[in-house]
């Protein structure tokens, strides 16, 4: 499974932790990871970036080793040699997970190249690091907003009171142009 299938596959995750696994560790990728974040362990994030997704994205990592020590108490739904996929008490808050992604990509003020032990070299498609302002993480949530938006579904009031939100929103943001 490509990177991009994992991160699209996280996004429509709604209440599940999904821990893929990579040699020795587990990762969890974006919602996954955010869940495991502030609801188990505040392991430590980092801030990646991949030609073939359009935006960074955060993944936590931990050996297979301590599965029973952080997994303990959620029922597994999944386990097969790619995945490990354990079904949530709650659903993930969507608002909730978009403003703990945008504090994390302000805290970064650059992408941190690969370390972990458990992911060996590069990934061949990796972009040479780049500043992370809190103006590009913002400007990448309102994208993601309007890229999520069923306009299709939407009442004429409720587009109409969206698209001042966004407008509102985007005035907020201090465009360096």
């Amino acid at each position: 499974m490509t990177y991009k299938e994992r991160i699209d596959k996280e996004d429509r995750n709604h209440n599940c932790l999904i821990l893929y696994k990579e040699g020795i560790f587990f990762k969890a990728y974006e919602q996954s990871a955010y869940v495991f974040h502030t609801r188990i362990a505040p392991f430590q994030l980092k801030v990646k970036t991949l030609k073939d997704v359009e935006q960074p994205y955060i993944t936590l990592g931990f050996p297979q080793s301590q599965r029973e020590k952080y997994l303990d108490g959620l029922r597994i739904i999944e386990d097969n040699p790619e995945y490990l996929i354990a079904e949530l008490p709650e659903p993930i808050n969507k608002d909730a997970f978009v403003s703990w992604k945008l504090g994390v990509l302000a805290s970064t003020a650059t992408q941190e190249p690969s370390s972990d032990a458990g992911e060996g070299a590069e990934h061949p498609d990796a972009q040479p690091e780049r500043e992370l302002t809190e103006e590009n993480a913002a400007l990448a949530a309102l994208l993601n907003k309007v890229l999520d938006l069923n306009l299709a579904a939407m009442t004429p009031m409720a587009a109409f009171n969206f698209l001042y939100q966004f407008q509102t929103d985007l005035k907020q943001i201090s465009l360096n142009v």
